[in-house]
């Protein structure tokens, strides 16, 4: 929350004194500023207005009991599909993610979960399409997956070591 008010104060004052400093070319990228917010503002409430209806339909109890029946590497690569499609903040899948481990989904697809729903993120794909084209937001997405396989395999043997020593 503090860092947050610091950041905006720290912008405030910075503009001030770009302001001071050069009126013309401050004002000019204000206006870029606002010009850019205005193009990505349509795609932004597009992707908001398809996903959280969806969302609407699909709660959490749904998504853990699918996961709770993913295993091993298959059930993995599905709760990163599941974690890729998924649009949801980081906030609620942390909660979310203690309930499925109590219920015994393994580390190994929570994290996968986790992971490609933070890095992978295929309902905000037609955006990262126009903006960045389609090599790199294909390229990103897939590495994206890629490295959250190995994130998963990683966690997955950390967590096992750190469990069996606290037993």
């Amino acid at each position: 929350m503090y860092l947050t008010i610091i950041l905006y104060v720290l912008a405030v004052v910075l503009s001030i004194i770009s302001f001071s400093k050069n009126k013309e070319k401050t004002l000019n990228i204000f206006r870029n500023m606002f010009k850019s917010v205005g193009d990505f503002l349509p795609q932004l409430l597009m992707a908001v207005l398809i996903v959280y209806p969806l969302l609407s339909f699909t709660n959490s109890d749904a998504v853990e009991s699918i996961m709770q029946k993913l295993t091993g590497f298959w059930g993995m690569l599905i709760a990163g599909i599941v974690g890729s499609l998924a649009y949801l903040p980081a906030v609620f899948a942390f909660p979310m993610s203690e309930q499925m481990l109590s219920f015994g989904v393994g580390y190994m697809q929570i994290t996968m979960f986790i992971s490609t729903l933070s890095i992978v993120n295929i309902t905000s794909m037609p955006m990262e399409l126009k903006y960045f084209g389609v090599k790199t937001a294909v390229v990103r997405n897939a590495l994206g997956f890629v490295q959250s396989i190995l994130i998963s395999f990683i966690m997955t043997f950390i967590l096992s070591v750190i469990t069996k020593r606290m037993t």
